[in-house]
């Protein structure tokens, strides 16, 4: 079924209101994954395996050509760094700091980020300082 089609199907009982016919929507499947963000085990082993690695005392950094016109996030951590609410802030932090840093990016990359256990005492500024400091280093700002 297509976006905007209906189907008909024909019904047992005589309903005036429907005129015998039931109007059926069509469901539109959602994307697999956000297509700006690194989801399956087998791009991040490509990206641990083809890309270069760059680190610090907060994160480590993979990065990796990926042939398409947008920069892809991956974040990962151990349990080592962790409960999980230690962990999703650290995310957290990533996120917001990528988010800031996309518009000064080089197009084209996938980029993993692994936080450390230093990286859940970071506020945002000190994150975002540090991951620019290691894509200054990647040479992927423009």
């Amino acid at each position: 079924c297509k976006i905007g089609e209906v189907n008909y199907k024909s019904r047992n009982t005589k309903d005036t209101r429907c005129n015998n016919f039931e109007i059926r929507a069509c469901k539109v499947k959602p994307l697999r994954h956000h297509p700006d963000k690194l989801t399956r085990k087998s791009e991040f082993q490509r990206g641990y395996k083809q890309g270069r690695k760059y680190w610090d005392r907060h994160f480590v950094i993979y990065v990796c050509v990926n042939h398409t016109s947008t920069t892809r996030l991956g974040i990962t951590m151990s349990k080592k760094v962790g409960g999980s609410v230690q962990r999703n802030r650290v995310r957290r932090l990533v996120r917001e700091s990528y988010r800031n840093l996309k518009p000064k990016l080089r197009t084209g990359l996938d980029v993993i980020v692994i936080g450390r256990r230093v990286a859940t005492s970071l506020k945002l500024q000190n994150a975002q300082s540090a991951l620019f400091h290691l894509f200054r280093r990647a040479k992927i700002v423009t």
